[in-house]
């Protein structure tokens, strides 16, 4: 710990004021008088960017899937994952406070058709998330009465799962096409918020230090959308359609995904996740 300097004697002269504005410094928030210094992974998205924004130049960053299965090999200490991952391996400490939510439209999780709605048979997954994945096979089975079926990214279908930059930026070209919003179609099924992602720490690795670190670093995120946001239409999707808070209903809403995936036979039990 750092000892603070004694204050020295009254007598000394006031400091000349300076026209200046003070200098706020960035805090390091990994100290390594506290703990070791940990790997940090995060996923490239814009909606992940306030999360990570002030963590520094180290953080490793890719696809939700790239990261998770980085932080499951512990070549990552603490990532910012999808809850499947968290779902299907729940011996992973879960960081509460923060993550990517939803409370409606998502904007940026997306089933694009261009045929009608009812009709679709076919759906072709977007493999950069498995959480998205399963969240639209839970949706498919509750909203239509035929089965479907899933194939690859590429594989011709009536419909195409998109998630992420790539979703906003498909949004974008194609203004018209026909779109499932997953995120507005979760929260009329249940009520509930929908959490995307979170950040979770390997078992190994589970420090409260390292938790509360980043919950301030949601904070000053959070605090600096308008500094990360490129455009207008980003600020908006920063501010009005993801969320980043994890409260009592994204916990509900947690559960209520992992019973939905238990009867889709997705997961082989309802797991007990592990809050720090």
């Amino acid at each position: 710990m750092k000892t603070l300097a004694a204050p020295e004697a009254s007598r000394r002269p006031a400091p000349k004021k300076s026209s200046r504005p003070p200098t706020i410094p960035q805090p390091d928030i990994f100290t390594s008088a506290n703990f070791t210094l940990p790997r940090v992974g995060c996923v490239r998205y814009l909606n992940a960017k306030p999360l990570c924004h002030t963590l520094g130049d180290d953080v490793v960053y890719g696809h939700p899937t790239e990261i998770a299965q980085q932080l499951r090999d512990h070549k990552l200490d603490v990532a910012n994952v999808p809850i499947m991952e968290c779902l299907e391996h729940p011996s992973y400490q879960i960081v509460d406070g923060y993550g990517v939510t939803s409370r409606g439209p998502v904007y940026s999780v997306i089933l694009v058709h261009r045929c009608t709605f009812a009709q679709i048979k076919t759906i072709a997954l977007d493999s950069a998330s498995k959480t998205s994945a399963a969240l639209i096979r839970v949706l498919m089975r509750k909203m239509l009465k035929h089965p479907v079926e899933f194939l690859p990214t590429e594989a011709p279908a009536d419909a195409h799962l998109w998630i992420g930059d790539q979703a906003m930026a498909y949004r974008k070209q194609h203004p018209d096409e026909q779109v499932l919003d997953l995120g507005a179609a979760w929260y009329q099924l249940t009520k509930l918020p929908f959490v995307f992602a979170v950040w979770a720490m390997h078992p190994k690795v589970g420090n409260r230090s390292i938790a509360q670190a980043l919950r301030e670093a949601a904070v000053r995120g959070m605090a600096a959308r308008a500094e990360i946001a490129a455009t207008p239409e980003e600020y908006h999707y920063l501010t009005k359609n993801v969320r980043f808070e994890i409260g009592p209903e994204e916990k509900r809403g947690i559960v209520c995904f992992a019973q939905h995936l238990l009867e889709c036979g997705l997961i082989p039990a309802l797991p007990k996740l592990h809050w720090i």
